[in-house]
């Protein structure tokens, strides 16, 4: 397929010279050479070059993991840029709120975060502050709560199956229709409303 602004490839697998196709190699170097752009599709990404007539150069790729890099053959990211960027418009990032929010380790300060509705299974968030946090209907099957402080934290509707949550504190909690099949550790402090019908709770 062939445009006016551009050659376009498609291959399947990594393209090499050979004797059989070197007639088709300098027919498309020379129709690359008069156009001078290349769009090319390899067997992983999508790579985007340049040619001055001589040589071509890479500039942009695609990845199969769907991470853009410019200026970079391996994006570490969504959108990898190697050099400067000028933008006429707004560039916005996640607030420090978000990333806080967003931030699943040991000791974390999760306190007041949403999280309700979201798949939270198997993270590692021993001692973190969860206060008044919102978990409603939250997966959190398998995760590892050991003194984690969720006092005034909503659980209603939240899977707490396999769950460790030893020394967590849920003081004030709402623990409405939560599930906990297998969920293991004593628990400590009064919840608002509901109980842990199988794990053990410390008053």
């Amino acid at each position: 397929m062939l445009h006016l602004e551009s050659v376009i490839i498609h291959t399947r697998h990594e393209f090499s010279v050979n004797k059989k196709n070197t007639i088709l190699v300098i027919l498309l170097v020379a129709i690359v050479s008069s156009i001078g752009t290349v769009f090319a599709i390899g067997a992983t990404n999508i790579i985007f070059k340049t040619s001055d007539g001589i040589t071509s150069h890479e500039v942009m790729r695609i990845t199969s993991d769907g991470e853009v890099g410019i200026g970079t053959a391996t994006p570490q990211s969504t959108l990898d840029v190697n050099g400067d960027i000028i933008s006429s418009g707004t560039i916005t990032s996640p607030t420090i709120e978000t990333l806080r929010c967003n931030n699943f380790n040991r000791h974390a300060d999760l306190s007041g975060c949403n999280f309700s509705n979201r798949d939270l299974r198997h993270i590692d968030v021993e001692f973190a502050n969860l206060t008044n946090a919102n978990l409603q209907i939250t997966n959190l099957q398998n995760a590892i709560l050991t003194n984690a402080n969720l006092s005034g934290a909503d659980l209603s509707g939240a899977n707490l199956n396999a769950a460790n949550l030893n020394g967590a504190n849920f003081q004030g909690a709402n623990l409405t229709s939560i599930t906990s099949v297998g969920c293991f550790g004593i628990a400590i402090g009064i919840p608002a409303q509901g109980t842990l019908p199988v794990c053990n709770l410390k008053v």
